[in-house]
């Protein structure tokens, strides 16, 4: 059957050593299409799950390492099976949906590894071309029934969904049998979510792609949708519905306004927000004031968010002043509605000095607030555009702040006001991050002796900035420097110094000379695939000779063992904050094994202990975990990418990446239902409690320990 890919096999990898019971985990309070995979579904064949486990690491590059996986997918072992159709679809590999629509076609397989491998088939042909997303569009819908049952039923749904129509008359019949799904059949919560997350996949491949597409037909399943019981459906059904370019009706505005669930109305806030039409309707800025004044946080942050987008220009800044400056007194954690809202007074507004008299207050606050920085020096940058006397006036207080994140901030704002004496002063900042606020703020004008110094340091993000700002100039002293910097952060290799070591490089293939191709000669067979090819290009291009790259690899993580990832089953991280706050993360040790494993390896190190929160979007994520306080550094080795069924629901954990296959340590949490990020980034552990604690997050927040122990 499979084996056609297959003509010739080659010896069966060597299997790793597994272990025997293990009790099925506390069940999992994430929504989704299937259970998460657990130990108890692989009990019997652990060492088959573990040389699936291992050929998916290697990203399967022999015919050794495809012949596991196929085998697996033929297991008697359902765990073991639908192991192997998610690994499949992590290679996304085209051909390889043939094999996968052959489970799905198996009325006897379980429902369970069927759903993984309608997964998996839309994960293989994602970017596609159009004829392969075709006949797999129409080899999918060949096997949906509304009668499967739900898991597989929700899953077919969303890859029919997902993966891009080949035109529009196909984007027509998707909606069409989306609708006819529903209809046939009296789903449960599972059934419904599945079809509330296809429309939603489908609106936004469509939206952009088909313009003229009609997708009137889907309204009433979106309505039927909005009005169920389950408050995680209603939302995803608004997100949805406000894709679909027709107003609410007065019966449906304001169903939404009064739904009890907060994720509901941030939605219709954001719906509100969206644009239809040069101007913002009634019904928008009704939303809007409502949505202004509401008791949640989450839909505060939205109302001023669709306020500065569709409402400003028109109805005036008086309400981003009242939130900016919280005149209601409502409860703001971690100050995220004040922040969104003092990004939105501009000058534009037509009470600017009212909003300028803000502005000065909140940054009048920063000598009183010694850890509560963020507020006055968001206002400082915004002060900029309004006042640059006042804001001058003030900078010096956030130059001299203890947090770095304040000085960094200070960096932006000198960068605006061009103050280059406190430039100059910041590119001498004992923290890195400082250093690089300031010379992207001063951009071209900073002396290059200043860029230069920069890449005698370690820190990555810098080597990106002084790299980035070199690539225009021509002093002789460039190269060399760029040069002695490659070797630096070359020594040893790590994974996670790709994106400074290939920033190094192309600025050298800009600035540099054929002289130099002898110093990058040994990067030609570099660990690293990415810097080994780079190099090749450059030395090809100057020497006019092709020249091939001819990497070593990078090295992987140490894989777990069996008893390891079972152990994680039956365990938690508490992480406790230096103000106090706390939460609980638990794991999918058997989804997203080696992301999994790695968080709790390195928790249990105390690899996380006073680092901190770094990034924080308020209704989007909090990320952390670098040893440098930034998105660009990350933990020595790369783990892969392990996406799944499970959805990136509010409360889940996922891991940071560049680019495929670079997960670096760094983790973030999800603050709201953020569906977008399914199938691009890694799911591998959710909040057991203390969803309200993570949102009380500011930029700069110290984890002062992670604890590992039983649930």
């Amino acid at each position: 059957m499979v084996r056609r890919l297959l003509p010739v096999l080659c010896a069966p990898l060597v299997l790793l050593a597994g272990c025997g019971e293990a009790a099925p985990p506390a069940a999992s309070p994430l929504p989704g299409d299937a259970p998460p995979l657990t130990a108890a579904d692989l009990v019997g064949d652990s060492v088959g799950y573990l040389a699936v486990l291992a050929a998916e690491d290697r990203r399967a590059p022999t015919r050794a390492d495809m012949a596991t996986l196929l085998d697996a997918l033929e297991s008697e072992s359902n765990g073991t099976a639908r192991a192997a159709a998610r690994a499949l679809g992590r290679l996304e590999r085209p051909e390889l949906a043939e094999p996968l629509l052959e489970v799905l076609g198996d009325p006897a397989a379980d429902a369970s590894t069927r759903a993984e491998a309608a997964n998996a088939v839309a994960q293989s042909v994602r970017a596609a071309d159009p004829d392969t997303r075709r006949e797999t569009i129409a080899a999918l819908l060949s096997v949906v029934s509304p009668e499967s049952p739900p898991e597989l039923f929700a899953a077919l749904a969303r890859s029919v969904a997902r993966i891009p129509p080949a035109d529009d008359a196909q984007a027509t019949q998707v909606a069409g049998a989306l609708v006819s799904w529903a209809g046939a059949a009296d789903h449960d919560v599972t059934g419904r979510l599945g079809l509330a997350r296809a429309i939603l996949h489908h609106r936004r491949i469509t939206q952009r792609a088909y313009p003229e597409y009609d997708a009137a037909p889907l309204l009433p399943l979106l309505e039927e949708l909005g009005t169920g019981a389950d408050a995680v459906v209603r939302g995803v059904a608004v997100g949805a519905r406000r894709t679909v370019n027709q107003p609410p009706s007065d019966i449906e505005g304001q169903r939404l306004l009064d739904d009890p669930a907060p994720t509901v109305r941030r939605e219709a806030m954001m719906w509100a927000g969206a644009r239809q039409g040069d101007s913002a309707q009634p019904w928008q800025l009704e939303w809007l004031r409502a949505g202004l004044n509401d008791e949640a946080a989450e839909v505060r942050i939205a109302a001023v968010q669709g306020w500065i987008g569709r409402a400003r220009e028109t109805e005036g800044c008086q309400p981003l002043i009242a939130a900016a400056t919280n005149e209601a007194g409502l409860s703001d954690p971690g100050d995220a509605v004040a922040l969104a809202a003092i990004g939105g007074l501009t000058p534009a507004c037509a009470e600017a000095g009212e909003a300028a008299d803000a502005l000065r207050a909140i940054v009048s606050e920063l000598p009183g607030a010694p850890t509560a920085w963020h507020r006055p020096a968001a206002a400082l940058i915004a002060l900029t555009a309004h006042h640059p006397e006042a804001a001058s006036a003030a900078l010096p207080a956030f130059v001299e702040h203890d947090s770095p994140f304040a000085r960094t901030a200070a960096a932006t704002a000198a960068g605006r006001l061009e103050d280059d004496d406190l430039l100059r002063r910041l590119t001498s900042d004992p923290d890195a991050n400082v250093r690089e606020a300031a010379l992207r703020a001063w951009g071209e004008r900073a002396p290059t002796e200043l860029v230069l110094a920069q890449l005698e340091r370690p820190e990555p993000q810098l080597l990106q900035a002084a790299s980035a700002l070199l690539e225009s100039r021509s002093e002789p002293a460039i190269a060399p420097a760029l040069l002695d910097a490659l070797d630096r952060a070359s020594s040893p290799v790590r994974a996670t110094m790709r994106d400074a070591r290939v920033a190094l490089l192309e600025t050298l293939g800009e600035v540099g000379s054929p002289e130099s191709h002898t110093r990058l000669e040994p990067y030609l067979s570099d660990d690293d695939p990415a810097v080994a090819a780079l190099a090749a290009s450059i030395v090809s291009g100057w020497s006019g000779v092709d020249t091939s790259a001819q990497p070593t690899g990078l090295p992987s993580l140490p894989l777990p063992s069996f008893a390891e990832l079972a152990a994680l089953e039956d365990s938690v991280a508490v992480v406790t904050m230096a103000g106090g706050d706390r939460f609980v993360i638990a794991t999918l040790p058997f989804e997203a094994p080696t992301n999994a494993v790695r968080f709790m390896r390195m928790a249990r190190a105390g690899e996380f202990d006073g680092l901190t929160w770094h990034r924080v979007v308020p209704n989007f994520v909090v990320q952390g975990g670098s040893p440098y306080a930034n998105e660009y550094a990350g933990h020595g080795d790369y783990t892969r990418d392990e996406i799944g069924l499970v959805g990136h629901f509010a409360g889940t954990l996922g891991v940071s990446t560049r680019g495929r296959d670079t997960a670096d340590g760094q983790v973030f949490i999800n603050l709201v239902d953020n569906l977008r990020l399914d199938h691009d980034y890694t799911v591998f552990g959710y909040l057991v409690e203390g969803l309200d604690a993570v949102r009380r997050v500011r930029a700069g927040d110290v984890i002062e320990r992670i604890e590992v122990r039983g649930r």
